[in-house]
Parts: C-alpha cells; sequence; structure tokens
C-alpha cells in the first residue's frame, strides 16, 4: 500500500525492486542479516526541530525533525533504529532502501512513508538522476542528567 501525501509519485524504471510503505507481502524478514556501507557519501542532514514529550506520558524522550539529502550515486550509511524510531517522508527525488526487515529492496518515491522501528537496521541509496530530499521524524531516549 502507498501513502501518497501530497507530491505526485515520479518513476524509476531501471530498477527492478519492490516499491511499498513496507515490504511486499512474501518478502518479509526477521532481522535479516546483510551487508551495507560502513559509512555516508553525497549525504547531509539538518536538524529543523528538537522538541520534548510531555512529562506525563515520556519523561526522557524527545521528538525530532530532520530533513536528510542524499545527492544522486550517494547513500545513506547502514544504521540501526535500537534508540530512536519514527518515519521518513520522501519530499523529492528517488531511493533505494535495504532493509533487515526485508529481502527484497524497497523503492521509495515522493509522497512515500518508510517506517523505522525498533530494531530496524537499514541503509538507503540514491541511483536516481536528483537528489532524494526526506522529511524524517524521529522519537529519541534523552541522555541521562547525571
Amino acid at each position: 500500500m502507498r501513502n501518497w501525501i501530497w507530491l505526485a509519485g515520479a518513476g524509476f524504471a531501471s530498477l527492478s525492486v519492490a516499491s511499498a510503505e513496507s515490504c511486499p507481502a512474501g518478502q518479509e524478514a526477521i532481522n535479516r542479516a546483510f551487508e551495507g556501507p560502513s559509512d555516508s557519501r553525497g549525504f547531509s542532514a539538518e536538524l529543523l526541530a528538537t522538541v520534548g514529550i510531555r512529562e506525563d506520558l515520556a519523561p526522557t524522550a524527545a521528538h525530532r525533525i530532520i530533513r536528510i539529502t542524499i545527492q544522486p550515486g550517494g547513500y545513506l550509511s547502514m544504521h540501526d533504529h535500537k534508540s530512536a524510531q519514527g518515519g521518513a517522508v520522501i519530499l523529492s527525488g528517488t531511493a533505494v532502501e535495504y532493509r533487515s526487515d526485508c529481502k527484497v529492496p524497497v523503492l521509495r518515491e515522493p509522497g512515500d512513508v518508510a517506517t523505522e522501528h525498533e530494531g530496524l537496521t537499514h541503509w538507503w541509496s540514491n541511483q536516481g538522476d536528483e537528489p532524494l530530499v526526506a522529511l524524517v521524524s524521529h522519537t529519541f531516549a534523552l541522555p541521562d542528567e547525571d
């Protein structure tokens, strides 16, 4: 199922990958081991906002919104979501996402929402001709004040 926000989808005919909010039916995996880059190339991130969460709900957590950009041919290193969960909304460009919960790569296009649940390991690659721009939203634990 696709989540169309307010942008029209862009085609990406040269890749043969899944294109969905999450893993396509029958391709799901649990903590699949796979390889990915340990560094990022052509990647930038801009913190747009951080806000605390009501103390009666989550006194040791906060929420942040980041704009990420991955240039054509670039990639975001493999990383996990043990301490920060959320999602990303693709604003422009396309990316291929490699996930520990899916046996096949997932194509991300404008309007798609990529969820990032606890324990997910993944990385992104921009194999398109224009920069990928996405808004990433995470809830994360605040550091101890000790």
